[in-house]
C-alpha cells in the first residue's frame, strides 16, 4: 500500500512537472496538479503517523494536532499570498461542510449498511459539537455586525476585533488539544488498539513503554519519517503554487463558479485521504474513530487553520476576517446544526447519513448557480 502511494505520488508529481515546463494550457496543469495533491496529502498523513509512533502519545499527538489539515493550510496560505483572498474563505469554509457533511455522511452510509446502527463515544459528540458551535459563533457574530455597517445601522470593521477573536480560538484549540492528550484520552471506547484521527494519535505498545527498538533504529526511523515529512510538505507546496496561478484561467476556461470550486472542489482534494479513512473506519464498525475523523478535521480548521490566516493575512497585506458572505454563513450554519441533531443520541444508522448527503448536495447546488 505504501509503496503503491509513493509510486503515484512520484509519477503524478513529475507529469506535473513536465507539463509545467512546458507550459500547457492552466486547465491541463490545474488538473493534474489537483490529483497529486491526493496521493501527497496520503504521504503526510503516513509520515505523522510514522512520527507519532516512535515519539510518544504527548509529541505524537501534538504532531498530529498540527499536521492533520497541512495540505489545506498550504494551499490556502499560497492562496492568501496570492491575493486570493475570495478562495481561501470558500475553501475554509468547504473544508468544515466537506467533513461534516460529506465525510460523516458517507461513513454513516457505509457503515450502516453492514452493522445497522452503530453507536458513538457521547463525550466525543458533545465536546466536538460544542466546538463546532465556538468556531461557528466566531464567524456568524463578526459576519452580522459586517452586514450591519455596510448597511449603516451599526458597527466599524475593527482589527482589533479579528485579533482578538484568532487569539480567542488559537487559546481554544490549545485547550481542547490538551484535554484530548489527556482527560479527552481516557473517555475513547472505539478507538483502542487503532490509530485515531487528528488531534490524537494513540501510542504503540512499544512506543508507550519507551520503544524496544534499539536506539540507533528508532532514530532512523524518526530521521527517515520527518524526512519523508518534510519532502512531501514541500511538494505539496510547490504543487499548490500551480493550482494557485492556474485556477482563475481554468475557472473561466470551464465555465465555473469561483465559489463552486473554492467551496466543493479544493475542499475534496484536501479531504481524499480522510474521507477514505473514515469510511474504512465505519465499514469496521468503529463508528467513534469515524466520527473524530471527520469532526476532528472540522474543528481544528475552525479553530486552528482559519485563524492562523487571518493572522497571516495581517502579515501580508491581504484582508482576510472573520466576515463571510451570508450564503456561506448560512449554509455553515446549516450543516452544523443537522450534523449536530445527528449525533444527539449518540448513535447513526444509514438514513442519518444519507440526510447528511442529501444536505451537501443541495449546497453543491445551491453554490454550483451562485456567482
Amino acid at each position: 500500500m505504501a509503496l503503491a502511494r509513493s509510486t503515484l505520488f512520484i509519477l503524478s508529481f513529475v507529469t506535473t512537472l513536465v507539463l509545467h515546463r512546458l507550459g500547457v494550457s492552466p486547465p491541463w496543469q490545474f488538473t493534474l496538479a489537483a490529483l497529486t495533491i491526493i496521493p501527497l496529502a496520503g504521504e503526510i498523513t503516513a509520515a505523522t503517523n510514522r512520527l507519532a509512533r516512535e515519539l510518544g502519545p504527548l509529541v505524537g499527538g501534538l504532531i498530529n494536532a498540527s499536521a492533520a489539515n497541512l495540505t489545506e493550510l498550504i494551499l490556502t496560505g499560497l492562496s492568501l499570498a496570492a491575493g486570493l483572498v475570495y478562495l481561501v474563505q470558500a475553501a475554509v469554509l468547504g473544508a468544515i461542510l466537506s467533513n461534516t457533511l460529506l465525510v460523516l455522511g458517507l461513513a454513516m452510509v457505509v457503515g450502516g449498511a453492514n452493522h445497522t446502527t452503530q453507536r458513538v463515544n457521547p463525550t466525543l459528540t458533545s465536546t466536538s459539537s460544542s466546538q463546532l458551535v465556538v468556531g461557528l459563533t466566531a464567524l456568524l457574530l463578526p459576519s452580522l455586525l459586517h452586514w450591519l455597517r455596510k448597511t449603516g445601522t451599526t458597527g466599524t470593521d475593527s482589527v482589533y476585533l479579528n485579533v482578538g477573536i484568532a487569539l480567542i480560538l488559537l487559546a481554544t484549540y490549545a485547550l481542547s488539544t490538551w484535554y484530548a492528550l489527556t482527560t479527552g484520552g481516557r473517555h475513547r471506547e472505539e478507538t483502542a488498539g487503532s490509530p485515531p484521527a487528528s488531534p490524537v494519535t494513540a501510542p504503540s505498545t512499544t512506543t508507550a513503554l519507551g520503544s524496544s527498538s534499539p536506539a540507533g533504529e528508532r532514530r532512523r526511523k524518526i530521521w527517515l519519517a520527518a524526512g519523508n515529512l518534510v519532502i512531501a510538505a514541500l511538494a505539496v507546496g510547490w504543487v499548490s503554487e500551480v493550482l494557485v496561478h492556474t485556477v482563475q484561467d481554468t475557472v473561466w476556461a470551464w465555465g465555473l463558479r469561483p465559489r463552486f470550486v473554492g467551496l466543493i472542489v479544493l475542499p475534496f482534494l484536501g479531504n481524499a485521504v480522510e474521507n477514505v479513512a473514515a469510511v474504512l473506519a465505519a465499514r469496521e464498525g468503529r463508528m467513534t474513530l469515524a466520527y473524530e475523523i471527520a469532526i476532528g478535521s472540522s474543528t481544528q480548521i475552525a479553530l486552528f487553520v482559519l485563524p492562523l490566516l487571518v493572522l497571516l493575512g495581517l502579515v501580508l497585506h491581504q484582508p482576510l476576517t472573520f466576515a463571510f458572505p451570508p450564503l456561506e454563513i448560512l449554509a455553515l450554519t446549516a450543516g452544523i446544526a443537522l450534523a449536530t441533531l445527528v449525533y444527539l443520541d449518540s448513535h447513526s444508522n444509514w438514513l442519518e447519513g444519507a440526510q447528511l448527503l442529501a444536505t451537501y448536495g443541495i449546497l453543491a447546488l445551491v453554490f454550483l448557480a451562485a456567482k
